[in-house]
């Protein structure tokens, strides 16, 4: 009985990784390339087909809507993002053999880059008021509890080659992306790194890195963080 405890345990705790960075960094080219490399993890995209699945008597999405009129949409929006991301990564969790030992999921993003990058932003440009705020927050500290991430993948990339992939991938939704926004983000992002107490992986994505090698530098990550799980 006390085995079969412990399986389901480690089964309900997954090591859970996010892979985090700037709009158009780079990180749902770099997940397919761990679907396709990384065989012993489950992963989660970005919910932004559910997102974008959301229209308005118009036909405008919820991700337009948002770049378009940030103070009218910015809690609707994140309240959206935080439920849809939780919603995957638990159905994710869920659908874990019970008899897998220490599984890894990575998560594109995750409920912490919702409240520390774009939540505070929000906040903190006016977008969100502090009714939403509070609301928002609420939400936050039940969900951030609920499935924590044991540390983060952090893709490093310059502001210019983001704004560049935005461009190239043509996102129905993106086009009022500009560049002083991405210059924010990374600001915010390289705040939060340096303020987290959670592992970092810190990977450069601009043209002519080695894909072999930041893949090689994810496992050697992962495995760093499962010693770390089975001395605690």
């Amino acid at each position: 009985m006390q085995k079969s405890r412990k399986s389901k345990n480690q089964t309900m705790n997954p090591i859970i990784v996010s892979l985090e960075g700037n709009i158009g960094a780079g990180k749902s080219t770099l997940l397919e390339e761990i679907r396709n490399r990384i065989h012993d993890v489950h992963l989660v995209d970005e919910p932004v087909g559910q997102w974008t699945a959301l229209h308005n008597k118009d036909g405008t999405n919820l991700l337009e809507l948002f770049y378009e009129d940030k103070k009218r949409w910015a809690y609707t929006f994140q309240n959206c993002a935080i439920l849809t991301r939780l919603k995957n990564i638990k159905d994710a969790v869920e659908s874990l053999d019970p008899a897998e030992k220490q599984p890894v999921i990575i998560t594109e993003r995750s409920v912490l880059t919702d409240k520390y990058i774009f939540a505070d932003m929000l906040r903190d440009a006016g977008y969100m008021d502090q009714v939403e705020w509070q609301l928002y927050d609420s939400w936050f500290q039940i969900f951030s509890k609920e499935y924590p991430v044991s540390g983060i993948i952090y893709l490093s990339t310059g502001s210019g080659t983001s704004k560049e992939r935005i461009h190239i991938r043509n996102r129905k939704g993106e086009e009022s992306i500009d560049l002083d926004y991405l210059n924010a983000l990374d600001v915010q992002h390289k705040k939060w790194m340096e303020n987290t107490t959670l592992p970092i992986l810190t990977l450069s994505t601009e043209p002519g890195e080695s894909l072999e090698t930041n893949i090689e530098k994810i496992k050697d990550f992962i495995g760093s963080l499962r010693s770390l799980r089975s001395s605690s």
